[in-house]
Order: C-alpha cells, then structure tokens, then sequence
C-alpha cells in the first residue's frame, strides 16, 4: 500500500503564511486595496479648508484653514494625522467628522508658453500706448503655470517715455494665482512726440473716460510733460490736483 502525504511541509507553510501577511498588508483588514487609497480632491484657491476634504462637515467647521494648496499643476498629500493635528490646533469639536487617512490635494493649471504670454503682454501695452508711440519687440522669457480661467495682464508705463528698450513690470493674473515678472518692451516715439507738449502754467483739456461716458474739463498743468508722459493739472473747477498722461497738445487723460 502506498501512502502519500498530503499535510503541508514547513516550506509550503511557510509561503502560505507569507502569502496571508502580503495580503493583510496590501488590503488591510477590510479585506479591500481601496481602503489605502488616498482621496483625490481638487482646488482652484490658494488655500485649502476642511470644506474642501470633508465634503459633509458642519458649517461651522468648513472654512478651518489646513494650509496652502498646491501651485498650479500640481498636487500635495496630507495624512489624516496632519489634517487632525491642524484641527487640535484649531481648538474645534471633531466628533462626526470623518477624516480620510490619505487626501491628495490637486489644483488644476494652464500653461501659458512664451509666445503666448508675449502675444497677450503686447495686447494689454497697445490698449495703454499713447497715440503716436509703437510697440516693437517685446521680451518675456519663459512660460508660466497659472490657475485655470481668463488671463489678465496688468503693467504700468513708464512716467517719461522713450525710443528704444525699456523695462517695465508685469503682472499676469489668472483665477487665485498670480504671477509678477520683468519684462523689456521696445518703443518708438516720434521726435516731434518726445518734445514737450503741455508746458507749467498752460491751461489744458482733462479727459475722464468711464465705462459709458466721457467727460472733458479745463484744468492748469503744473508741471512740463511730452507725450506718454505723467502731468499734474489742477482743475479750474476744483481745488485738488489730478494726475494725468499726455495724449497730445494741451490735451491730458485722467489716469484712473
């Protein structure tokens, strides 16, 4: 009679056991690989609040700040001990709030290239050029990573204007985020522009442009300035003075 053995060895008691703890590490004792997942969220906002994690939280507790988001485009992740840590600190009642063990954190971005990014500086520099000036080259280097929606560019002239490179400050604002960079514009300014167009003591015509009007008064420069450039005017109805630029001969828009 032939006997086989079918009770395990030690080395197939082994691998089992080895087996079973791989499975209660990889699943947890859920029984499930999901339970480790972390939760995946996203922001369009600098900053992150509870709100934002525990989607059914009390009201009182939505707003408790958990700290910076991410930059644009990517993504941060914090664990349900640092995300009590910050609500201890807080000093609130936590009971009821269910707090997942892993939360990564995500905000979305748009990449805005270089040639983009000059196209749309050249845009907002030709709406504030006075008549007469010509943008040339402009010079941005590099693209930049912003939040999702429209992009809007905001610089300030120079108070003298000039032919040649001149270096200006822009910002680039798009949703929450923002961003500041140095950029350097090329300007041509005719020569008969570049002379002195409102003189101290001349009496000059102000223009305020609103979103549906615009209105004219008569003021006296107080100082000399060419075209583009910054003039003081104190208005002949009025005892305080208004900064304006030079947009042709005694002629000065107000800047807002």
């Amino acid at each position: 009679m032939t006997y086989i053995d079918t009770s395990p060895g030690p080395c197939l008691t082994r691998a089992a056991c080895c087996s079973a703890l791989v499975l209660l590490v990889t699943f947890g004792p859920t029984g499930s690989a999901s339970a480790m997942a972390p939760t995946s969220i996203e922001v369009d906002s600098d900053r992150v609040v509870l709100g934002d994690i525990v989607r059914d939280v009390p009201v009182a507790l939505a707003d408790v700040d958990l700290g910076p988001a991410p930059e644009p485009g990517h993504a941060v992740t914090l664990s349900k001990k640092q995300i009590e840590a910050r609500l201890a600190m807080a000093m609130v009642d936590r009971d009821g709030v269910k707090i997942p063990k892993l939360v990564t954190i995500s905000r979305p971005g748009q990449t805005i290239a270089e040639p983009h990014l000059k196209g749309i500086i050249a845009d907002a520099l030709n709406e504030i050029l006075p008549a007469g000036v010509t943008l040339g080259e402009v010079r941005a280097f590099g693209g930049l990573v912003l939040g999702r929606g429209p992009i809007l560019v905001e610089t300030v002239l120079p108070a003298r204007l000039h032919s040649g490179f001149v270096s200006v400050w822009v910002k680039v604002t798009a949703g929450s985020s923002s961003r500041k960079l140095p950029v350097t514009i090329e300007l041509f300014v005719p020569k008969a522009e570049e002379a002195a167009l409102v003189k101290r003591g001349d009496r000059v015509q102000l223009v305020i442009r609103t979103v549906s009007m615009t209105i004219r008064a008569f003021g006296i420069a107080q100082n000399e300035a060419s075209a583009g450039q910054l003039v003081n005017v104190l208005p002949t109805q009025g005892r305080k003075i208004v900064a304006g630029r030079v947009v042709a001969k005694d002629e000065v828009e107000v800047v807002p």
